[in-house]
């Protein structure tokens, strides 16, 4: 999902069914949510300095 491939897509090139991709998206989503959660809610972060972090993260990533 991060190439912006769809889940058909996902299920052709790894060979896994699409029920099983989705439910891999779904403990992700949930795993950033609460990770979120975490960050405001513990550290005292804003919803803005979160998505700040995840930016950064990405960006380090890509090298």
């Amino acid at each position: 999902m991060i190439e912006k491939n769809s889940i058909r897509s996902i299920e052709r090139i790894t060979g896994h069914h699409r029920d099983t991709i989705g439910r891999l998206l779904g403990d992700m989503a949930e795993h950033a949510s609460e990770m979120n959660e975490y960050l405001i809610q513990t550290l005292g972060l804003t919803p803005l300095e979160c998505d700040e972090i995840c930016s950064f993260v990405k960006k380090i990533k890509k090298y």
